[in-house]
């Protein structure tokens, strides 16, 4: 009878004959821990009261969260026993800083080689993670949590790009791919399908609330105006209108 079918007899309160490998184990336990503890109270150097040499000895202080910090030129297994190791209850890996820190909190090595600089984001994978090339070899990351959100899975924090305008230093719109209908991975699927797109080609898809047609709270853009335009991870956009 396996162990757990044992227990079950027990907490049922019916009767159970103790198998013979059982009553021998627990004859030999007995005989040999009484030993062991007669043999370690004999062990003279246990004995001997010296005292503590706190010079010798090596201390880990507490975690702090910048232990966490991991750096995309390390290598793919570094980094994923990292994120391993600092994982919940702990604070967690992460790269960057403030608004552009990014907590990794599932990852694991993958089979895919690059020579792609590391941090450099390769394959957006639907359900399945997103591929980043790191110092040697790359990696698949699987759950993320960027600044100030919940925590989400790469493939979805990977298609929600935070969009941001301003005009003359005001906010006028504040947005995510993640709103989009269908995802960025989608549309360039589908576009696929009918076209063969090439490096550099642009895919116009729209705009987020904001602009000034139908909206009595923004004005049209007039000379002299400076427009700044940001996408989370590709930077920022200042320009200056002037008079056609």
């Amino acid at each position: 009878m396996a162990t757990q079918d044992y227990y079950r007899w027990v907490q049922a309160g019916k009767p159970f004959r103790r198998p013979p490998w059982l009553v021998e184990l627990r004859a030999l336990a007995e005989v040999h821990g009484v030993q062991f503890l007669g043999d370690l109270g004999n062990d003279e150097h246990l004995k001997a009261s010296r005292p503590q040499d706190h010079t010798r000895a090596t201390v880990f202080g507490r975690r702090r969260p910048e232990d966490g910090r991991v750096a995309w030129a390390w290598p793919a297994r570094r980094i994923a026993n990292m994120i391993r190791a600092v994982a919940q209850p702990y604070p967690g890996a992460f790269v960057g800083d403030g608004e552009q820190r990014l907590h990794l909190w599932e990852a694991a090595v993958a089979e895919a080689e690059t020579t792609a600089p590391p941090g450099t984001v390769l394959a957006v994978h639907a359900d399945a993670g997103v591929i980043v090339a790191t110092g040697q070899g790359t990696l698949r990351l699987t759950r993320v949590q960027a600044a100030g959100r919940a925590e989400q899975s790469a493939d979805v924090w990977a298609q929600a790009l935070r969009l941001r305008l301003w005009v003359n230093g005001g906010l006028c719109q504040d947005s995510t791919t993640g709103n989009m209908i269908f995802g960025v991975a989608h549309v360039i699927w589908y576009l696929s399908q009918f076209m063969v797109l090439e490096p550099g080609d642009i895919v116009n898809t729209g705009t987020p609330a904001g602009v000034a047609l139908g909206n009595n709270d923004f004005a049209y853009l007039r000379a002299g105006d400076v427009v700044e335009l940001e996408i989370d991870g590709l930077g920022r956009q200042r320009q200056t209108m002037e008079q056609a």
